[in-house]
C-alpha cells in the first residue's frame, strides 16, 4: 500500500444525492417543517436550526418507526425523525429514554408521532440547556459552542468511555456544527447561518477534521502545513489505504485470515450513523467488525480493522472479503451522496492495485436490488446481498452499481472513429473472438454529421454476462439507446446527435465472435445562410402529477438547415402568488410580479426596487450597482440567462448588465465570474472575465443602443467549452470562447453603472437531452401543489438552438400537481337525510355524507362499500358514486336483525384516496305497522331515448306493483323502475305497496316532456375579413334548439339567433354557437375567423374592402383588385338587392362613393364581383 497519499474531500456534499428523494420522504421532510416551528415556539431557548441538523446528520429528516430492514452488523435500531435509540443492546446509551423521563413524552409517543418526537427532544435539549448553562458561561457570541457540545455529548447515543468513542461523539458533533454553518440548508431550512468557529471550537483537531488535503506518513496524520492531530490521545494513520482514519476495533471483534487470500469486497450500510459505526466496532458483545467505514456528507472514511486480518461482516464469506461499511440507511438514496461514492470507490481502485488480484472490472454494474441476489464467483466487487448464504440485502434498491462501477473504472480508454463510414468489430476483429474482463469503448463521430446510422450485420455474446452499450452521443455518459446480450441484435440505429457510442463489457470467463457493423452518417456541413428558426414543443403528462415524471420534448430544425446544436429547458413552479423556480435545481424565474423584491434576492449597493411589476435600479449616480441572487450553475454543461431590461438616466456613460458564475457576490466585481455589459452611450456589448475581483475585457463588438428602448437579452455560457454567446432581441451579435473557462460558481448579479437600469422577466435555463425527469416535492423543480384544481402549479418550458445560431420561440406545457390525499367526509348518516339507526326494507339501504375536501384537485368522486362491520365490504363492493353524496343501493337481500355499515371515502382528481369513513350502522328491522304507498319523479323533461327513473318512497312494504299507461314497461315489480316515453302528454302511474300490514294504492296522472336531440350549425358572411371594418355576420342553421350561446373568439358573445360581429384587432379566432333545448345535451360547432390589418404580411397582395358610411354616402375603397369593369351590388339580410351598379378599376387602389339615402337602420352587405374577381363585406347603417 502507498506509504504518502494525498486525500482530497468534497465539503459538503451531503446536498448533493445519487437519486431524488421519494415522493413519500418529500411529504414527511415537508410535513415536518410545521413540526419543527412548533417546537421553537414551544421551547424559544433553543436554536434555530438545531433541530433540523441533528434530524439530517441523523436520519435525513426520516421517520424511523422501526420497520427499517435490521443492519448486517447487529447495529442498534434508531427512532424518530430524531434518531434515538431505545435499545443499546448493552453499549450504546439508550437516549430515547433520555429524551422522555427529561421532556415527559412517552416512548410510545415519540415511537409512534414525528411531531412528538420533535417536541421531546426541544424540551430536553432546553433543560439541559439550563442545566449546563452554569459551566459554559456566554462569551458574547450568539451561539455557544462549548455549551451546545455538551448538550449534544448528553444527547447522544455514543458512549462515553474510550478513546474511540470520544473521537466518534467528536465527529457527529463536528457534523452537526457544519450543518449550521451551511448557507443553502440555513435557506432550506429557515434559520440564521451559525457561523460557528469551527477552528477556535477544535483547536489543532480542526485541520485534520476540515482538512481538504491530509498528508498520512510514518510521523503521523498531518494537514499540508505539518499540523498534528490527537483527539482525545493519539490518532493514528490507516496502515493499509493513507487517507483512511485509523480507529482499530479491539482484537476481541475480529481474527486472522489463516492464510486465506483476500479476492474481493463487500459493499455494505450500516443502517445508522458513521460515528455510531465507529462506536461500535469497539463492543465486544457485538461480536461483529468491518475493514472501512465511510461517511455520507464528505466521504471522510475510518479503517476499523486491517485488511491482513479478518473482519466479521458476511458471515462465512469473512475470511477473504475485505468490508466497508457505509453511513445511511438502505430505504433512503440521500445518504449514497457523491462525495461517498468518489471516497468508496478511490478505495476500492486503491485495493485492486494493492496486489491482491481483484480486477476492478469485476465491479458487480447491474441493477440494484432489494432482496438477496447471489452472483456467481466472477464478480468481486458487490454488496453484501449478493454472497451466498446471506439474509441481509443491503446496500438495497438505492445503491447505484452502474456509477460505482464507472467511478471505479474511471479512466477507460476510447477510440474514436471520425470516418463518414466504415466497418467495425468487436476486439477479435473480423475471425476471431472477443477476450474476458474486456471494457471496449468506441466512438463514431464523423466530421460535420448530424445523423449517424448504424447496421449490425451479426451478433453473438455471452448471453445475459457480456453486453453491448448504445449510447446517443460522444460519450458513455450520452443517453443510453439500448443495452444488448446473447444473440439479441441492435439490428439498425440511427442517433439524433452526429454521434454514436459504443460500450461492451465482458466477464472473467466464456467469450463468443462479437459482432461486426457498418455505419453511415450525412457527414456533411452545414448549409450556409440558414436563418430559419428552428422548432421545439414540449409533452408532460396530460393527467395530474402525484410524483415524479419524465417530460420529452420534439426538437426539429427546418428542412436543410444547419441541425439542432443544444437544447434548454426550465421548470417553473407557481406557489399561489408568484412564478418561480427551484434555484438549487439550477433554474431560475421572477418575473417581479410580487409588489417587493422577492426574498432570493440580496442588494449590496443601489436603489432596487419593484415598480409596476418591473425591476428598476434607480441610483444614477452609482458606477456599480449590485442585486444578486443565488442558483446552483453546476448541474449541466450550459446555461441560458434570458430577461429583458432598458437603460436611461442623464449621465454620458450609462451602461448594465448581468454577471453570471459568481463565486462571491458580496465582492466589488463578484469574486469570480463573467460579466456582459450593454454600453448605452458607447454603443458597445462587452464581455468580461473576473479573476480574483479583477476584471479583464475579453470581447467587444458595436450595438446601437436607444435610451429606454426595451431590448430582449440571452446570454448563453457552456461551462465545459468556455463559449460565451449573445442575443439581443433573438440576433446573435456576439460569439466568444473562452480556452479557460470558469466552471463553477453559484451566483447570478444585475449590474449597472451610472444608468437607471430597468429589468423584467428573468428567466435562467439548462442545457437538456430529448427526455428529462423531472422532480416534484419541496425540493424538488416543482416544489407546490395547486393552489386550486384549475391553476397549475408546474410549467416546463423549452428553447433550441441551431447550428447557425438561429434560437426557436419558447414552448412550455402547465403541469397539474397533488401529492396529498384528500380530506375524508367528517360524517357519514344512515339514510337520505338525518342518520337513521332502523329500517324496515330488506331490498335497499340509503347513505349520505358530508361533502369531502381536496384544496390542490378537488374532489373527482366519492366510493362507498356496505358491510357487516364498519370498513368491511361483504355486501356491497366498492362501487364509484361518481362525485354523489347520496346513494340509494337497491337490489339487496338483507337479514333481519342484522346491522348494515356504509363506508366511504374520497378520490381527488389526482387518483389519491382519503381515509375511510363508515356510518354507525343501520338494523334491518321486520316490518309491522300498514304500507303506505308513495314515490315521486325527478325529472319529467327528457330528451328523446332517455328514460324516467321512478323513486319509490313507500313505507313498510316489502313487494310492489307498477302499472305505467304507454310507458315501456307498461308493468313492473322493480322498487324503483326505469320507464321510457317515446313521446310528450300525460301518463297515468299506479302503485300498489304490499307488506305484512296490508296493501295501500296510489294513482298519478303525471305530464311528460320529450325533446328531440338538438344540433349545432351556422354559417358566416366571409373567413377572412379585414381592418378596420372586419364585419362578419353569422346564421344559425340549427335544429330542434330554443337557446343560443354564441361566442366570436375575441370576448364578445351573444344569445340572438343570427347575430353579427366587427372585429377590432388582427388575429385567428375561434368562432362557437352553443345550441341547446329543454333535456338533450347541448350541441357545439365552431367556425374560425381570419381577421387580417393593414400591416399583415397577406394584407400586401391580397384583395382588401373598406366600408364606412358619411352622412348619406357610402365610400367604399378597394386595394388589390385586378383592372377591369365590376359590378357592385348592395343587399339587406333578406337578400334582397337595394342598389347596383358599374365600376371600372383601374389602379391599386380604387374608391366609389355610392348614395344611400332613405335606408333603414340594420346590418347591409356589400359585393363587388367581375367573371374572375369577386369580394363581399358587411356594415351596419346606425339608426337614424
Amino acid at each position: 500500500m502507498k506509504k504518502t497519499i494525498f486525500l482530497l474531500l468534497s465539503f459538503f456534499a451531503g446536498s448533493q444525492t445519487q437519486a431524488q428523494f421519494s415522493a413519500t420522504h418529500n411529504h414527511t421532510e415537508h410535513n415536518l417543517s410545521h413540526s419543527f416551528q412548533k417546537a421553537y415556539m414551544n421551547h424559544p431557548s433553543v436554536p434555530k436550526g438545531i433541530l433540523e441538523a441533528v434530524a439530517w446528520t441523523s436520519t435525513r429528516m426520516m421517520h424511523l418507526d422501526g420497520a427499517e430492514e435490521e443492519s448486517c452488523i447487529g447495529y442498534p435500531r434508531a427512532y424518530s425523525v430524531m434518531g434515538l435509540t431505545l435499545n443499546g443492546q448493552s453499549y450504546f446509551r439508550e437516549n430515547l429514554k433520555l429524551v422522555s423521563n427529561l421532556s415527559g413524552v412517552t416512548v410510545r409517543d415519540i415511537l409512534g408521532d414525528p411531531e412528538k418526537s420533535i417536541l421531546a427532544y426541544a424540551k430536553a435539549y432546553e433543560l439541559l440547556m439550563q442545566q449546563y448553562a452554569g459551566d459554559f458561561p456566554s462569551t458574547g457570541n450568539l451561539f455557544n459552542s462549548k455549551l451546545h457540545e455538551a448538550v449534544l455529548f448528553q444527547l447522544s447515543e455514543i458512549p462515553d468511555s474510550g478513546a474511540v468513542n470520544a473521537y466518534a461523539r467528536d465527529a457527529q458533533v463536528y457534523q452537526i456544527f457544519r450543518f449550521l454553518n451551511e448557507k443553502s440548508e440555513a435557506k432550506k431550512y429557515g434559520f440564521i447561518p451559525r457561523n460557528i468557529d469551527l477552528q477556535e471550537h477544535y483547536g489543532e483537531n480542526f485541520r485534520i477534521l476540515s482538512a481538504q488535503k491530509i498528508i498520512f506518513s510514518e510521523e503521523g496524520i498531518t494537514n499540508a502545513d505539518g499540523a498534528v492531530y490527537r483527539p482525545s490521545g493519539s490518532q493514528l494513520r490507516s496502515p493499509d489505504y493513507g487517507p483512511a482514519l485509523w480507529n482499530p476495533a479491539p482484537s476481541c471483534n475480529y481474527s486472522s485470515r489463516n492464510g486465506v487470500a483476500v479476492s474481493a469486497i463487500t459493499i455494505h450500510t450500516v443502517q445508522g450513523s458513521y460515528a455510531g459505526a465507529i462506536s461500535w466496532a469497539q463492543n465486544c458483545n457485538s461480536n461483529v467488525s468491518y475493514h472501512y467505514v465511510i461517511r455520507s456528507s464528505d466521504g471522510q472514511i475510518t479503517q476499523m480493522v486491517l485488511e491482513a486480518n479478518k473482519g466479521w461482516h458476511v458471515g462465512s464469506e469473512n475470511p477473504y472479503t475485505i468490508g466497508y461499511e457505509h453511513e445511511g440507511y438502505v430505504n433512503n438514496p440521500s445518504w449514497y451522496t457523491t462525495a461517498m461514492y468518489n471516497a468508496s470507490a478511490a478505495l476500492s481502485r486503491d485495493i485492486c492495485n494493492s496486489g491482491y488480484g481483484i480486477p476492478p472490472l469485476r465491479t458487480y454494474y447491474g441493477a440494484a436490488s432489494s432482496g438477496t441476489n447471489v452472483l456467481g464467483g466472477c464478480t468481486k466487487i458487490k454488496g453484501h446481498q449478493h454472497y451466498p448464504n446471506q439474509t441481509h440485502t443491503d446496500p438495497g434498491i438505492n445503491w447505484n452499481w452502474e456509477l460505482y462501477y464507472r467511478l471505479i473504472n474511471n479512466n477507460p480508454t476510447t477510440n474514436t472513429l471520425t470516418a463518414g463510414s466504415g466497418t467495425i468489430y468487436d476486439s477479435g476483429g473480423a475471425g476471431g473472438n472477443y477476450a474476458n474482463d474486456e471494457r471496449y469503448i468506441t466512438t463514431i463521430a464523423p466530421a460535420g454529421a448530424t445523423s449517424v446510422t448504424i447496421t449490425f450485420s451479426s451478433f453473438n455474446t455471452e448471453a445475459n454476462w457480456d453486453y453491448l452499450f448504445v449510447y446517443d452521443g460522444n460519450s458513455i455518459n450520452a443517453p443510453r439507446i439500448g443495452t444488448y446480450t446473447g444473440t439479441n441484435s441492435p439490428g439498425t440505429i440511427t442517433g439524433t446527435t452526429g454521434t454514436l457510442t459504443l460500450e461492451f463489457r465482458s466477464d472473467c470467463s466464456t467469450t463468443a465472435s462479437g459482432w461486426v457493423a457498418n455505419w453511415t452518417s450525412n457527414s456533411t456541413p452545414p448549409p450556409p445562410g440558414d436563418n430559419t428558426p428552428p422548432s421545439t414543443s414540449v409533452a408532460t403528462p396530460s393527467t395530474w402529477v402525484t410524483q415524479n415524471f419524465t417530460a420529452t420534448f420534439a426538437d426539429a430544425d427546418n428542412s436543410g438547415g444547419s441541425g439542432i446544436q443544444k437544447a434548454y429547458y426550465q421548470v417553473i413552479d407557481y406557489d399561489g402568488l408568484d412564478w418561480r423556480a427551484n434555484a438549487s435545481n439550477g433554474f431560475f424565474s421572477d418575473n417581479f410580479d410580487l409588489p417587493v423584491l422577492h426574498a432570493d434576492w440580496y442588494t449590496v449597493s443601489g436603489t432596487w426596487n419593484v415598480v409596476n411589476g418591473e425591476l428598476v435600479q434607480s441610483d444614477a449616480s452609482l458606477n456599480n450597482t449590485n442585486a444578486y441572487a443565488f442558483i446552483d450553475q453546476s448541474l449541466s454543461n450550459r446555461y441560458l440567462y434570458h430577461w429583458a431590461g432598458k437603460m436611461a438616466g442623464a449621465g454620458t456613460n450609462r451602461r448594465a448588465g448581468l454577471h453570471y458564475f459568481c463565486d462571491d457576490p458580496t465582492l466589488e466585481n463578484r469574486g469570480n465570474s463573467y460579466f456582459v455589459w450593454f454600453r448605452l452611450d458607447n454603443d458597445k456589448v462587452q464581455l468580461y472575465e473576473v479573476i480574483n475581483d479583477v476584471f479583464v475585457m475579453l470581447d467587444e463588438v458595436d450595438f446601437n443602443f436607444n435610451v429606454s428602448q426595451w431590448y430582449d437579452f440571452k446570454v448563453i455560457y457552456d461551462r465545459i467549452t468556455g463559449l460565451h454567446q449573445v442575443y439581443i432581441d433573438n440576433s446573435l451579435v456576439q460569439s466568444f470562447t473562452d480556452n479557460t473557462p470558469i466552471a463553477t460558481g453559484d451566483y447570478i448579479s444585475f449590474r449597472s453603472g451610472n444608468a437607471e437600469y430597468t429589468v423584467n422577466n428573468l428567466k435562467v435555463y439548462r442545457s437538456r437531452f430529448p427526455n428529462v425527469q423531472v422532480s416534484i416535492g419541496p425540493s424538488g423543480d416543482i416544489r407546490y401543489q395547486n393552489a386550486n384544481p384549475t391553476t397549475p402549479s408546474g410549467r416546463v418550458k423549452s428553447i433550441v438552438q441551431d447550428n447557425a445560431g438561429n434560437l426557436s420561440s419558447t414552448a412550455f406545457q402547465d403541469v397539474n400537481v397533488d401529492w396529498t390525499a384528500p380530506d375524508a367526509p367528517s360524517q357519514v348518516n344512515d339514510g337520505p337525510a338525518a342518520d337513521i339507526s332502523s329500517t324496515t326494507n330488506a331490498n335497499e339501504l340509503e347513505a349520505n355524507w358530508t361533502s369531502a375536501f381536496d384544496q390542490h384537485s378537488g374532489i373527482a368522486r366519492y366510493w362507498y362499500s356496505i358491510g357487516t362491520s364498519p370498513g368491511l365490504s361483504d355486501v356491497k363492493p366498492w362501487t364509484d358514486n361518481f362525485w354523489y353524496d347520496t346513494v340509494r343501493v337497491t337490489g339487496l337481500n338483507l337479514n333481519y336483525g342484522t346491522i348494515y355499515y356504509f363506508n366511504v371515502c374520497a378520490e381527488n382528481g389526482a387518483g389519491l384516496l382519503s381515509d375511510t369513513i363508515s356510518s354507525n350502522g343501520q338494523l334491518v328491522q321486520s316490518p309491522s305497522l300498514p304500507p303506505t304507498a308513495n314515490f315521486n319523479i325527478q325529472n319529467t323533461f327528457i330528451c328523446a331515448g332517455e328514460s324516467i327513473s321512478f323513486q319509490n318512497t313507500s313505507q313498510n312494504a316489502s313487494t310492489y306493483t307498477w302499472n305505467f299507461t304507454g310507458g315501456n314497461p307498461s308493468n313492473s315489480t322493480n322498487q324503483h323502475p326505469v320507464v321510457t316515453y317515446t313521446t310528450s302528454g300525460t301518463y297515468q302511474v299506479q302503485l300498489t305497496a304490499s307488506g305484512p300490514g296490508g296493501t295501500d294504492i296510489i294513482t298519478q296522472n303525471i305530464s311528460i316532456n320529450v325533446s328531440q336531440p338538438n344540433s349545432s350549425s351556422f354559417a358566416v358572411t366571409d373567413t377572412l375579413v379585414y381592418l378596420p371594418n372586419a364585419f362578419v355576420g353569422f346564421t344559425n342553421l340549427s335544429s330542434n334548439a330554443n337557446g343560443y350561446v354564441w361566442n366570436f373568439g375575441d370576448g364578445g358573445n351573444s344569445n340572438g339567433v343570427n347575430p353579427w360581429h366587427i372585429y377590432s384587432a388582427a388575429g385567428i379566432y375561434e368562432a362557437v354557437l352553443i345550441a341547446v333545448n329543454d333535456a338533450c345535451p347541448a350541441d357545439t360547432s365552431t367556425k374560425t375567423i381570419y381577421v387580417q390589418g393593414s400591416n399583415s404580411i397577406e394584407s400586401n397582395t391580397a384583395p382588401q374592402m373598406n366600408v364606412h358610411l358619411n352622412s348619406d354616402l357610402l365610400i367604399v375603397r378597394l386595394r388589390n383588385m385586378k383592372s377591369g369593369i365590376y359590378q357592385y351590388a348592395v343587399y339587406d339580410t333578406g337578400g334582397k338587392r337595394i342598389i347596383s351598379g358599374n365600376w371600372t378599376i383601374g389602379a391599386v387602389v380604387s374608391q366609389n362613393e355610392i348614395p344611400f339615402s332613405k335606408q333603414a337602420g340594420g346590418l347591409y352587405f356589400i359585393e363587388v364581383k367581375n367573371e374572375t374577381e369577386q369580394i363581399r363585406s358587411g356594415f351596419v347603417n346606425p339608426v337614424r
